[in-house]
């Protein structure tokens, strides 16, 4: 059994605050959970756009998971084309995810 979270969330790019945040643990179950709680989480946490999350994190005077992984960076380096040669449809994870979920 690993010790890796996946994590979702949606963020108010304005007011730079999380509105929604759902984290699936090791076991597969999913859950809701807060902002200090995803701070105090044990283990690796795999998420995207994560430069969005450490701003919500540096406006709530919180400290960060132990371990965040960024997979829009694994995305980029897959689809091996920059943004002027249309490679941000090929790094959006939403749209990448929307494929292996209904």
């Amino acid at each position: 059994m690993s010790d890796e979270h996946v994590l979702a969330f949606c963020v108010d790019r304005f007011e730079q605050r999380v509105l929604a945040m759902a984290v699936c643990s090791p076991e597969g179950t999913v859950r809701e959970l807060t902002l200090p709680e995803l701070s105090a989480l044990p283990g690796r946490v795999i998420t995207h756009d994560v430069s969005l999350l450490i701003d919500a994190f540096r406006n709530a005077s919180l400290p960060l998971p132990a371990e965040l992984v960024d997979i829009v960076e694994g995305l980029k380096l897959a689809s091996q084309l920059s943004r002027d040669q249309g490679g941000e449809r090929h790094w959006n994870v939403w749209k990448r995810a929307a494929r292996h979920f209904p």
